[in-house]
């Protein structure tokens, strides 16, 4: 009872902290699925999510066991909800943003598989480990589609990409480490961002009669028109602002 007392009274700055840790999560999982190319609902109400997985064409008890069983990690079927839930999975956001992380980068690995396993383009480079060449894939097929597709077995000479582009995210807060920039960086809906090594490019849009983005590093911002918009651009290196 001391105890119930004691967080009734003093417990609001604890409630908060989790609810930005898990504003920051549910933000990174949204953005992550969709890059993927995974359709989801962005939840408001608790701290699960529901990708749809229907485009694989297997149940979503399959899908689960074979996630498991290759990458290591455990989702729930949607099935396990009803009708309804066939074609989806649940996957909850009460973990650590390390381990989150962690997760999608093995999700990403399993979709690749499976989009190669119905013919779909693969890219890689064969790199020597143990005495053998394992294929090491390098970018997504969405990335290279203008190649067409591909014969079975059919091989192509290498051809160098042009520089990475700008990039949309919803959660610029994800692409920092530091409490600080994910701090002020937690409100801002939309934002571009590239990588030129080794700095780390951060587009905001600079709206009128709005506060100047990041405004406490007003002085080393460059407005520029990026995807059509009008911005601030700052450079990071590794995380510490610098001049553009």
């Amino acid at each position: 009872q001391y105890a119930a007392v004691e967080a009734l009274r003093n417990g609001d700055r604890d409630v908060a902290e989790m609810c930005t840790a898990y504003n920051q999560r549910r933000r990174f999982l949204v953005h992550a699925f969709r890059e993927m190319g995974l359709p989801c609902f962005e939840p408001y109400g608790a701290f699960y999510i529901f990708p749809c997985i229907r485009e694989f064409g297997m149940s979503s008890d399959d899908f689960a066991m074979r996630f498991l069983k290759e990458e290591g990690v455990a989702v729930v079927p949607g099935a396990a909800f009803g009708d309804c839930g066939e074609g989806y999975l649940r996957i909850s956001y009460a973990a650590s943003l390390e381990n989150l992380r962690t997760a999608m980068e093995r999700l990403g690995h399993f979709l690749e598989k499976l989009r190669g396993e119905r013919g779909e383009l693969m890219l890689g480079v064969l790199a020597p480990e143990g005495g053998m060449l394992t294929l090491r894939r390098m970018v997504y097929t969405r990335d290279v589609a203008a190649l067409g597709r591909l014969v079975e077995g059919e091989a192509r000479q290498s051809f160098p990409f042009r520089p990475a582009g700008w990039r949309e995210t919803r959660c610029p807060a994800q692409l920092f480490r530091s409490s600080f920039f994910q701090t002020r960086l937690r409100s801002v809906g939309r934002a571009w961002w590239r990588r030129e090594e080794p700095l780390l490019l951060l587009a905001l849009p600079a709206e009128e009669g709005r506060p100047f983005p990041l405004e406490c590093l007003f002085c080393l911002g460059r407005l520029e028109r990026v995807e059509g918009q009008r911005c601030v651009v700052y450079a990071f290196r590794e995380e510490e602002p610098v001049l553009p």
